[in-house]
Formats: structure tokens, C-alpha cells, sequence
């Protein structure tokens, strides 16, 4: 995946994250359903947050999912043996 760390950072800390719709961009998010997206206009941003806002129980559950997927699938150590794999290797934990 493509998306920059600070999004994966987000999910390992169990934040739903509201972010424009760009090609790469929330890979995990949508994995995960763990995000917003929206047009890459400042009200259309700010309508995704207070979507969000809005739904007190909708955040807990996405921020939920989001850690599972982050802290299962978006770790140093998955990345490594995907490389791994890629490589050839075996690598243990």
C-alpha cells in the first residue's frame, strides 16, 4: 500500500480519519472501514468531520477496526516479510 505512515499511525491509535478522495490514498482506510473521504475541497472536508462528529458510536466502531487491521496487517514486522516474500526468504519473528 501506498498510503503515507502517518495514516497507518492513525489507525494503530484507533482514529477513524477523514481524508480526500485520492488515487493511493486510503488503501487501508477502505480495508479496514475505517475512513471518510471526501471531495478535495475545504467544505467538503469539513462536512466529513462533522459527519463523523455526529456519530459518537460510528467513530468508536471504525477507530476499532482501524487498530485491528493497523496492528495485524500495517506493522514493521508484516511489511518486512512481505519484502521477504518478495525476496525469497523466511524470516521469523
Amino acid at each position: 500500500l501506498f498510503d503515507p505512515i502517518k495514516i497507518h499511525e492513525y489507525m494503530a491509535c484507533g482514529k477513524p480519519t477523514v481524508t480526500i478522495r485520492q488515487r493511493f490514498l486510503g488503501e487501508a482506510l477502505a480495508e479496514a472501514d475505517s475512513g471518510v473521504f471526501t471531495d478535495p475541497t475545504p467544505e467538503a472536508f469539513a462536512r466529513g468531520l462533522l459527519e463523523l462528529l455526529e456519530q459518537p458510536e460510528r467513530m468508536t466502531e471504525m477507530g476499532r477496526r482501524a487498530a485491528e487491521v493497523a496492528l495485524t496487517r500495517h506493522t514493521w514486522e508484516a511489511v518486512a516479510q512481505g519484502i521477504a516474500r518478495v525476496c525469497g526468504a523466511d524470516i521469523q519473528n
